[in-house]
């Protein structure tokens, strides 16, 4: 099962260790300073809640402790969340991932200008206690004896209380300041795997199936949801999984996975809520199923809830929410729509392609023109990015291009129909007809006229 947000993890005789999600968000939180996206804009509105940095609380069997993965800038906030929930709880340690601002700057507030804390222990990799120790203003925090920093053996287990204990894992991650560490953490009979960051999953050496399948519960890297979400940005030089490959790998997985360091950016905010606003109506919903929601629909949640109410009405007394509900009751086509039209393009197949335009003009809300245009021009930008790295080594495709691997196999099917010059007249073209359907040089002619006008070109 995958999910956006966390549970926490208790047995039922009492004796287990227990998790805390105190943030979600990747390093700068939702709403992010300055920005004016659909997320954060809806954040301001109050129609999306605010996100914390992601950080997770880990309570021991006795409730009297606890430890933090990360100190994130949100801190304070993230403390009083555990004491809230955990009343008898004490901070007992912080354990760090690694040196990027959202995992190690709340150690600020340790120092003397706030809790002025006395040896708190901070477990680190050697090379982040290396950074800490010896680059100001850290290092004051390990001068004044605010924290005492505790190295961490990689694969090795550290126990922090009487049933529970915890490893670190070494995961491929920018290392600017210092190598980034993954925690396992072990009571009695459940576990709990948290990677908050990681490049790619294939390029680390383990298989992320069989670790998620070894835990009870994981927490994974799910900063973004498609590699074309932040625009003007290069999404190959700040790498992250993203959520369509980790679904794809982790598929017909029985292990709870939850997502976490969701980028401002991120679709899964508006699936998140959405997905919890079903749980709250006590139905379950197929993470497919709000992709498509969200793809179609956009970041509306008013929409999206609005569209989901008429749905329920018609289950009975089943309580999931399948992508097959979603076309039965809301009418948005699985075979119809406009990644299935992408698909015929990248394989020229001209008849579907055909097909599938009089079936969204014969259902106008199937996939309207506005959706096709900037999903076939995300396609082709990124076949063209293929040319120009030059090579057919897929794995490295998919890594500097943003590929995963249901698209690598549609992209390299397209590179036997189109060569470069072509896929950069196909951009151009794709340009031109955006403008016509906003009636820019052509007045006369349908949205259907126009798309079909534009489908013959490209494959001509």
């Amino acid at each position: 099962m995958l999910d956006c947000r966390g549970n926490d993890m208790t047995d039922s005789d009492g004796t287990a260790f227990q998790l805390m999600l105190v943030g979600v968000a990747q390093d700068a939180g939702l709403p992010q300073v300055g920005c004016t996206c659909a997320n954060c804009s809806a954040v301001l509105a109050g129609k999306l809640e605010a996100e914390s940095a992601v950080s997770l609380a880990i309570i021991d069997p006795k409730g009297t402790r606890y430890w933090l993965v990360d100190a994130t800038p949100d801190i304070r906030g993230q403390m009083a969340l555990v004491a809230a929930r955990f009343p008898r709880a004490q901070l007992s340690g912080i354990l760090l991932t690694h040196a990027h601002i959202g995992h190690y700057t709340g150690l600020m507030f340790l120092g003397r200008e706030s809790t002025n804390s006395q040896s708190m222990p901070v477990y680190a990799s050697a090379q982040l206690c290396h950074f800490i120790r010896d680059h100001a203003p850290w290092q004051q925090l390990v001068t004044l004896g605010n924290i005492a920093l505790h190295t961490i053996a990689p694969d090795t287990q550290t126990t922090l209380a009487e049933g529970l204990s915890f490893v670190g894992t070494h995961v491929p991650h920018r290392g600017e300041y210092s190598d980034t560490l993954a925690f396992s953490f072990h009571g009695k009979q459940d576990s709990a795997f948290y990677c908050p960051d990681i490049d790619r999953w294939s390029d680390w050496e383990r298989d992320i199936r069989e670790v998620v399948e070894a835990h009870t519960l994981s927490f994974l890297d799910a900063t973004f949801f498609d590699v074309n979400e932040l625009p003007g940005r290069d999404l190959s030089t700040i790498p992250h999984p993203l959520v369509t490959d980790t679904v794809e790998r982790l598929a017909h997985c029985e292990k709870t996975v939850v997502l976490i360091h969701l980028n401002h950016s991120n679709a899964l905010y508006q699936a998140g809520t959405a997905t919890q606003w079903v749980a709250d109506n006590g139905y379950q919903i197929n993470p497919k199923a709000v992709q498509i929601i969200v793809d179609h629909i956009g970041n509306d949640l008013s929409r999206i809830k609005n569209e989901l109410e008429k749905l329920m009405v018609n289950l009975g007394d089943r309580k999931k929410i399948t992508e097959d509900d979603i076309e039965k009751y809301i009418g948005i086509s699985k075979e119809f729509n406009a990644f299935e039209f992408q698909d015929a393009i990248a394989h020229k197949k001209f008849s579907r392609a055909i097909q599938m335009i009089q079936y969204f003009e014969s259902n106008q809300k199937a996939a309207p023109i506005q959706l096709i245009l900037p999903t076939l021009y995300g396609f082709f930008s990124k076949l063209y990015a293929v040319y120009g790295l030059g090579t057919n080594d897929e794995k490295r495709i998919m890594a500097e291009v943003g590929l995963n691997f249901f698209s690598i196999k549609t992209t390299m099917a397209a590179t036997r129909h189109y060569n470069y010059a072509k896929v950069e007249q196909i951009l151009l073209l794709i340009h031109e007809y955006n403008l016509r359907v906003l009636g820019i040089n052509d007045a006369s002619n349908t949205d259907a006229d126009l798309l079909k006008e534009l489908v013959v070109k490209i494959m001509s």
